[in-house]
């Protein structure tokens, strides 16, 4: 009985501290460190990180300088009240043997991923993909660019995934599982999704521009800082 309030502690406790962090405006971004073996937070602007584990990190896009809990999927309520909050501590990745998981946005993009939650077995384990225009979206594609620590750069994608229940402008929508693996401990510096393309309800088809997101990606491999570690 003991065993098991204990438990039950352990879990809200874990339930509170990930709502919380969900809230705050941390300015870090989800960072695999090979010499730990475990998902870090790592300064990054515009962007919020939440370790739930060693083998799971959720990064989400924030509006400048500030990090919200996400509404549910359909939803079109507007965010809460922005309430800046110290950034976390995290550890110090080693300058070499890291891979960093984020979120690009290509230019004039119909929608954008709002949030992606990344784990040792799948960079893409779920998401949640916002429609940021004035039309329903009928399907989507997603997309990474993998940066490596030489400077090379590629670019995959997933095939186009339908949506026949549409997705309204401007509400969310839950991103299955991309099977994105293979790129831990492989000397790969970066991951950076994106949404690769859309189709509209009325046909009209977008796909991003593949240099501009490139571009994207090569400047957060340069210009990405490991926090220092807090001390006391």
């Amino acid at each position: 009985m003991r065993t098991r309030r204990a438990q039950l502690f352990v879990t809200a406790f874990s339930a509170l501290l990930i709502a919380s962090a969900y809230a705050q405006c941390q300015g870090q971004e989800c960072e695999f460190n090979d010499s730990r073996n475990c998902f870090v937070c790592v300064a990054a602007p515009n962007i919020g990180c939440q370790v739930v584990s060693c083998n799971k990190c959720t990064v989400t896009r924030c509006k400048p300088g500030c990090c919200q809990p996400l509404p549910t999927s359909g939803s079109t309520a507007p965010a809460g009240k922005c309430e800046s909050a110290p950034v976390l501590p995290a550890s110090q990745p080693v300058p070499q043997g890291h891979t960093g998981v984020g979120i690009l946005e290509a230019p004039q993009s119909p929608a954008t991923l709002a949030e992606v939650t990344a784990t040792t077995s799948d960079l893409f384990s779920s998401g949640k993909l916002k429609n940021t225009g004035t039309t329903a979206i009928s399907s989507y594609q997603i997309g990474w660019v993998v940066t490596y620590g030489d400077g090379r750069q590629t670019v995959q994608s997933r095939p186009a995934m339908n949506v026949p229940a549409l997705i309204p402008a401007g509400s969310l929508y839950d991103v299955p599982p991309q099977a994105v693996a293979g790129f831990l401990r492989r000397g790969v510096q970066r991951v950076d999704f994106f949404v690769f393309s859309a189709t509209m309800q009325t046909g009209q088809q977008w796909k991003a521009d593949l240099e501009a997101v490139r571009k994207q990606a090569a400047e957060k491999a340069r210009g990405i800082a490991p926090l220092p570690i807090k001390k006391g």
